[in-house]
């Protein structure tokens, strides 16, 4: 689930969300569309997790003008919803191979 808390830029007042009380310094959990249509509202903050992946994936695209307005970003498939909101997946570092040596052409006889 997402989670919702109120920003550094926020009130000092409790706010209600979904009929649950959010104080500064608390997070409360929200479900990922929840948080969607509510993401432009510079009091609170918003963090979702690889494990909204699924339930993102599933948002109706009809309501992909109105995410677009609330995150003001370009939003036309559910990969570029996932893609702006979850965490990037950590690669692995390259490994770098040392090239082989070669016999040198010169050699002493």
């Amino acid at each position: 689930m997402a989670t919702v808390r109120i920003s550094d830029f926020g009130g000092f007042k409790p706010l209600n969300i979904l009929g649950v009380t959010l104080e500064r310094g608390q997070e409360v959990p929200i479900s990922p569309l929840a948080a969607l249509v509510r993401y432009s509202d510079k009091n609170l903050t918003f963090t979702f997790e690889e494990s909204d992946r699924e339930e993102l994936m599933q948002i109706d695209p009809k309501l992909f003008e109105t995410i677009s307005g609330e995150l003001r970003k370009a939003i036309t498939t559910h990969n570029d919803l996932v893609g702006l909101l979850l965490p990037k997946k950590a690669s692995a570092p390259k490994k770098k191979v040392a090239p082989k040596s070669k016999k040198s052409s010169l050699t002493e006889e």
